[in-house]
């Protein structure tokens, strides 16, 4: 999921998420990518940067707030990153696709 702050993704490791900023930089294979902060778990977290900690902390009070807010605020869906085109897309954040896709 993308948001204002940063990108998350889910890990094989249950309750584990990856944290990426929205910044790219070529990785090992000589290739654009998010870079990677950290992770976080719902007790722990391997994360540095407080202002970013404390974003995903709001982030988890309301995530389909903040993931609507991304889509609004960028024109991007916050599932995806994909454009937005149609007006009730744009509204919900979330592309049509993935909102079928993730129930939303």
């Amino acid at each position: 999921m993308r948001f204002d702050s940063c990108i998350i993704k889910p890990s094989k490791y249950e309750g584990k998420v990856y944290v990426f900023s929205h910044e790219k930089a070529l990785n090992d294979w000589g290739t654009l990518s998010n870079i990677y902060q950290g992770w976080v778990t719902a007790a722990d977290t391997n994360l540095s940067d407080a202002e970013l900690v404390k974003s995903l902390q709001e982030i988890a009070k309301n995530p389909t707030s903040a993931a609507t807010m991304y889509g609004i605020n960028t024109g991007n869906c916050s599932c995806c990153g994909r454009e937005l085109t149609r007006k009730d897309s744009i509204e919900r954040g979330i592309g049509p696709i993935c909102a079928e896709k993730f129930g939303l």
